[in-house]
């Protein structure tokens, strides 16, 4: 049997959370050490999703209130499969990025439509670096996302609960803590 990789622990916690509440079968049919495509099809259609991770989240204190935020990179092979291979016309597309800290004991998944995640990735740092910062204050019920050459306030809000992207009738009192 072969070992368990991160990214299968990453792809697993979105999966697992997934099939709790849709109705059909994922299949998994892209993959590389960093990342995994996931095709599903659900009583709300049919769904293509690029799934990375990160599992370094920081903590701080802004003006009394906690910010957790995270850093998802993309590599060149991530960016040309998004760009070239990824978009499914009969889909919704979407990107995943599980954002965990280092003990895997709080994970959260911020579910972001295709358009705006390559938005945020248009840009690289000096250095040539796309990635995808993701930020939550306190217990609020959205994230924002930017990219790396943006600020913070130049971003858009995801929601927290990921699965209204895959449940109508998921409510607010359902939130993932």
């Amino acid at each position: 049997m072969r070992r368990i990789s991160k990214m299968d622990y990453y792809a697993g916690a979105f999966i697992t959370s997934l099939l709790g509440s849709a109705k059909g079968a994922p299949a998994l049919f892209d993959e590389t050490n960093d990342s995994r495509r996931l095709s599903i099809a659900t009583n709300l259609g049919d769904f293509n999703i690029y799934i990375k991770y990160t599992g370094d989240s920081r903590i701080a204190k802004v003006r009394e209130r906690k910010k957790t935020s995270w850093t998802v990179n993309f590599t060149d092979t991530d960016i040309r499969k998004l760009e070239n291979e990824f978009v499914q016309e009969t889909c919704k597309n979407y990107i995943a990025l599980v954002l965990s800290n280092k003990g895997l004991s709080d994970t959260k998944i911020a579910i972001i439509e295709y358009e705006n995640a390559v938005r945020c990735l248009q840009k690289s740092t000096p250095g040539g670096n796309r990635r995808i910062n993701v930020v939550r204050y306190g217990s609020e019920h959205n994230f924002i996302c930017y990219g790396a050459t943006e600020r913070e306030g130049d971003g858009f809000f995801v929601n927290v609960n990921f699965m209204k992207c895959f449940d109508k009738e998921t409510g607010e009192e359902d939130e993932f803590e």
